[in-house]
């Protein structure tokens, strides 16, 4: 009885695991709406040089994690990047002096992906569920901006393991707000999609990304070797089936 024991132990720990990668991948599913050719296509379409770009994120990190290798490559074709950060007190209130410690560790994301002006709401978290007060605040920067391509978390199918009120809310009030636009060219590239149509090759900005995203962490929970790995297996997951080795996606879509 024992012996069996044993044995069962390595196959149902494989099992496991198996489970956990299945369940993983379902949580970040991607799926392109359109052929590989389109996509990388559109893709450039968002790296256009010297275009106005404006970044909107809920917490720094996230932007970071989603589109920071993206942002490298703008800053480094004299895009003028500007971030929006809605919120500004982070999750865990219980760090003192986390406010000071999150700007200054945004200062320094954004030197490393080239990002010129950081704009920050101030907004606690408590009050996004009042979201509709941050739209004349959203409307009021993009007729300052005027951008060309506005980045947001895309509320209508964003990943399964990201669907919660505070981004989806930002996200569709960011959509609304851009309707002072709709005269303009300005386009959305919408950000953690599972249905994306576009994708940005960051295979040499893989490194600046990982910096990045190391740099705003409230506080490291497992080994940095931990977060450099899953970033990469997330870059090059976002670029299967593609010719690319890492990449990020994004639902282009006009305003």
């Amino acid at each position: 009885m024992s012996k069996n024991r044993h044995t069962y132990i390595p196959v149902l720990g494989s099992i496991a695991t198996i489970g956990l990668v299945l369940y993983i991948r379902n949580l970040f599913k991607i799926q392109l709406t359109t052929d590989e050719k389109e996509a990388i296509y559109n893709g450039n379409i968002i790296l256009k040089p010297n275009s106005k770009i404006l970044a909107i994120t809920v917490y720094p990190d996230d932007l970071n994690l989603y589109v920071g290798g993206t942002l490298k490559h703008l800053g480094q074709r004299n895009c003028d990047i500007t971030v929006i950060n809605v919120v500004n007190d982070g999750k865990c209130m219980s760090l003192r002096n986390l406010i000071q410690n999150r700007q200054t560790k945004q200062v320094k994301a954004a030197n490393v992906l080239g990002i010129k002006d950081t704009k920050l709401f101030h907004l606690p978290s408590m009050d996004l569920k009042k979201i509709e007060n941050i739209k004349p605040m959203l409307e009021n920067a993009f007729l300052d901006i005027k951008p060309d391509i506005i980045f947001a978390f895309d509320f209508l199918y964003p990943f399964n393991a990201l669907k919660y009120s505070n981004h989806m809310n930002v996200g569709r009030i960011a959509h609304r707000a851009s309707s002072v636009l709709k005269n303009t060219k300005c386009q959305f590239a919408f950000y953690a999609s599972s249905r994306p149509n576009s994708i940005v090759d960051i295979t040499t900005t893989l490194e600046d990304k990982i910096c990045a995203v190391k740099c705003p962490q409230r506080q490291l929970r497992f080994r940095e070797s931990l977060y450099k790995r899953g970033i990469r297996r997330l870059a090059r997951y976002s670029a299967n089936r593609t010719i690319l080795n890492y990449g990020e996606t994004f639902r282009l879509n006009k305003i």
